[in-house]
């Protein structure tokens, strides 16, 4: 979709979390998994606020920095005319900035080495699921049809900021 303030086609912050949580539906992990509910919190209308979770994964917009149209023609069956349908995409070789934030909130609640054995698994999930997003199914309109693939040769940087309390042998 267009981004209303300046035009730019961009994927909302719902839909990383979406093509997330299908990415690990996809790589063996059910809605009810404890893997998918630790990075992505419950399913919308959980009603039981006591197994209400918020997920550890933050997910933010991306603004992509072209605008291209695509040309789809489908054919009349019977007439055997086509009928060219126009729509806006985000041409190849386009840019964007995605952005991703793990935060294990609950680390209080859970001993040391417990959190930091959670933490070291949650980042192999999320690094299988982020590949099986970008360089396998894709992400936004049009999956199907061969759109929405990232290139292999992405550049980008991992930031790690993190305040632990001695652990002991858990490091």
């Amino acid at each position: 979709r267009k981004d209303r303030t300046f035009g730019v086609p961009s994927l909302s912050a719902a839909s990383w979390k979406g093509c997330f949580r299908a990415a690990l539906h996809r790589l063996g992990h059910s809605e009810e998994s404890a893997v998918t509910i630790r990075l992505c919190g419950n399913q919308p209308g959980e009603t039981d606020h006591e197994k209400s979770r918020r997920g550890r994964l933050e997910f933010f917009s991306t603004k992509f920095e072209g605008l291209g149209f695509e040309v789809l023609n489908p054919h009349d069956r019977i007439k055997k005319t086509g009928m060219p349908v126009y729509y806006e995409s985000v041409p190849a070789g386009t840019s964007g900035e995605f952005c991703l934030l793990y935060v294990p909130f609950n680390g209080l609640a859970v001993e040391g080495k417990e959190l930091m054995d959670e933490v070291k698994e949650d980042l192999k999930f999320v690094a299988e699921a982020l590949w099986e997003v970008f360089l396998v199914s894709g992400f936004g309109a049009k999956v199907s049809s061969g759109f929405g693939g990232a290139e292999d040769a992405v550049t980008g940087s991992i930031q790690m900021r993190a305040t632990l309390p001695s652990i002991g042998d858990a490091a």
